[in-house]
């Protein structure tokens, strides 16, 4: 049976980066690509941007909406057939401080970015079948680690999904399934829409390592994570960003 791949958040920058480079990479050839998205538009850009000898589907999800990814788990999931692999890119953001964030902020971010991965990845561990060399992949940020001032339930976020790892690390094992986390490197994207050129100008400055295009390095390593070349790559925190100042342990 032709395995599949599942690809949340593909339509975003670093999404979309990862959907290209597995498209275009020999060991995922023949693969099915499931890329979920709610914007339909988009949705359309993206699989227009993969080759045509790749075979994409992009069902309409709004990770937002708990009952449609309980929806997908549900009925989508089982279609998909054995599961090459899975990377859970899709990620949002509403910058304030704890006591500037309002509930709904905190309740948009923490559900599509925590909650909708737990949704996801238990149905996974319950339900699905996997094909030789399966590897998820959880997309965090640095910001889980230590915290951001300003991004409350982003960097709230982010370390939930450090808690998913550890609990589900064993389950996948024994299933022949990897996984691991990414920390990807800093990018400019919508994430960073609100904030002021000072501020940009100061996270950027955070970074020891140039990166001309953060997009196609994320893309380059979190293809090796869902790859067999990782094959004995597991429960992992991969760090793909080197915006290592100011970490708890310095």
């Amino acid at each position: 049976m032709t395995p599949s791949l599942l690809l949340t958040g593909a339509s975003g920058v670093l999404g979309k980066a990862l959907a290209q480079g597995l498209a275009a990479d020999p060991e995922f050839s023949g693969s099915r690509f499931c890329l979920p998205c709610r914007n339909p538009a988009r949705a359309e850009a993206l699989l227009a941007s993969l080759p045509l000898a790749v075979a994409a589907q992009a069902p309409f999800l709004d990770l937002e909406d708990p009952f449609q990814v309980q929806a997908f788990c549900e009925q989508a999931l089982p279609s998909l057939g054995p599961l090459r692999a899975v990377a859970l890119v899709a990620g949002i953001s509403a910058d304030a401080s704890v006591a500037r964030l309002e509930e709904r902020g905190w309740d948009q971010v923490l559900q599509v970015n925590a909650l909708s991965a737990g949704a996801l990845l238990g149905a996974l561990s319950r339900n699905a079948a996997w094909a030789e060399g399966a590897s998820v992949l959880l997309v965090g940020s640095v910001v889980g680690l230590r915290g951001n001032h300003g991004q409350a339930a982003y960097s709230a976020s982010k370390g939930l999904l450090l808690g998913l790892l550890r609990q589900h690390q064993r389950a996948f094992a024994k299933q022949g399934a990897r996984f691991n986390l990414i920390l990807p490197p800093l990018a400019d994207s919508p994430l960073l829409g609100s904030l002021k050129p000072g501020a940009r100008e100061r996270l950027f400055s955070q970074r020891l390592l140039a990166d001309p295009d953060p997009p196609a390095s994320f893309a380059l390593s979190a293809r090796y994570l869902l790859s067999k070349r990782s094959a004995y790559v597991h429960a992992a925190v991969w760090h793909a960003d080197s915006r290592i100042s100011g970490l708890p342990w310095e």
